[in-house]
């Protein structure tokens, strides 16, 4: 039988390499994205088609600025401890910070405190939340956001970020491109689906439906 010294061992060995293996995914998708792009200036060089080299050193700097926030945002998750406080107060200090940086107002429904999800499954819930919550404050024009975490009938997990903004259409070519490819591909490591679109009446949502690790179990 385990001991509880042996259970907290575990637990704690546990957390570390969710902690691990999430810097190291999210360095690596970041360094990616600039080496790409870095290869794509060095072209533009080499043919001495310097009128299309600005666009790709705004990607560079919208890169960088990106993966630092990010960096900075996972620490600071990691400073929570996810394990012990949860996916709740996460979610609730998140929307504190980006109340506190902007005019927009936040509501949070949190419905899933029965949900048994893994740390990994924490992590890439409240990182796609904020991406999509950060777009809501930079791009929608908007005067509100709502987050929601709800269990369907399905067991699937939902999770829906909307605004009251200008939508989509009016604001796509602005949207961080670099943002919504790490939700992609965020919401392809829970091997769930990730819909991003306009909402009636108005404004935009990022909507991720997936089923969680535990969602064979009886909750």
């Amino acid at each position: 039988m385990i001991s509880k010294n042996q259970s907290r061992r575990i637990a704690l060995l546990h957390e570390r390499t969710v902690i691990a293996r999430e810097l190291h995914d999210s360095l690596a998708q970041a360094l990616s994205y600039l080496k790409i792009q870095v290869t794509r200036l060095t072209k533009t060089q080499e043919k001495e088609k310097y009128e299309l080299q600005q666009p790709i050193i705004d990607e560079l700097k919208t890169g960088l600025d990106a993966a630092y926030r990010q960096l900075r945002e996972l620490l600071t998750t990691f400073r929570l401890k996810m394990v012990g406080e949860g996916l709740e107060a996460a979610l609730e200090k998140t929307i504190e910070q980006l109340a506190d940086q902007s005019n927009m107002q936040f509501h949070l429904n949190f419905k899933i405190s029965e949900v048994p999800l893994s740390p990994m499954e924490e992590i890439h819930l409240l990182q796609i939340a904020r991406e999509a919550s950060q777009n809501c404050v930079h791009h929608s024009q908007g005067n509100n956001a709502w987050i929601s975490l709800t269990l369907g009938a399905d067991k699937h997990v939902e999770l829906l970020v909307k605004d009251d903004g200008i939508g989509l259409s009016n604001s796509r070519d602005k949207l961080n491109h670099y943002g919504m490819a790490i939700m992609q591909e965020r919401a392809k490591h829970l091997h769930g689906e990730l819909f991003v679109e306009d909402s009636k009446p108005g404004g935009a949502e990022v909507k991720l439906v997936f089923r969680p690790v535990g969602g064979t179990q009886n909750y």
